[in-house]
């Protein structure tokens, strides 16, 4: 599964022969987003919360890969389904849940729940943006959001803690409202 294709993209950059640390985020949409919830719990699990797990894999004895973050979008995922004594292994792990208010297709009360679980159980920074009119697809805040995730991608890289406020962009560029921060 995913720790194979994770395992196998490591060795092949040479991680471990150069003794790197690595941070890894994971993005889903939709069931990408489930898939990458349940990507994470695993990684987490197999790699531990400091990333040094992973010295007891095959070519990756001298590596330290960490899960930094989790993005979902409009992630098809029941927080139930989740086994809530794995959700410990998220503690160190910032997310931010995306969701769009007019999704018909995911209802976005799915990614209320997750990030209600996801906030009880992580000591990280764990945010969600409600999107005003946004449906499945979330086109029509595509430039917004491309904006949102360089930043969070970019606070997980840089060791930071992602904020959990945000300033909120100029409301013109918003088709209906300006997203709800939670």
């Amino acid at each position: 599964g995913v720790c194979r294709v994770l395992h196998y993209a490591l060795i092949r950059a040479n991680v471990s022969k150069h003794k790197r640390k690595v941070k890894v985020i994971l993005v889903g949409h939709s069931l990408g987003g489930a898939v990458a919830v349940n990507a994470a719990l695993r990684l987490c699990q197999t790699f531990g919360p400091d990333g040094s797990g992973c010295r007891s894999i095959e070519g990756l004895e001298n590596a330290k890969v960490k899960i930094a973050g989790l993005c979902t979008l409009n992630a098809a995922l029941s927080p139930r389904s989740l086994m809530q004594g794995s959700l410990e292994d998220l503690k160190q792990l910032n997310a931010l849940i995306v969701s769009g208010d007019a999704d018909e297709v995911v209802p976005p009360v799915a990614s209320r729940h997750l990030h209600e679980v996801l906030k009880e159980n992580c000591s990280s920074a764990v945010r969600h943006l409600s999107l005003p009119g946004g449906t499945h697809d979330l086109f029509q805040y595509k430039d917004w959001l491309v904006s949102e995730l360089t930043n969070f991608i970019c606070q997980c890289l840089t060791h930071r803690t992602a904020s959990t406020k945000r300033t909120e962009p100029q409301k013109s560029q918003f088709p209906v409202a300006s997203p709800t921060v939670q």
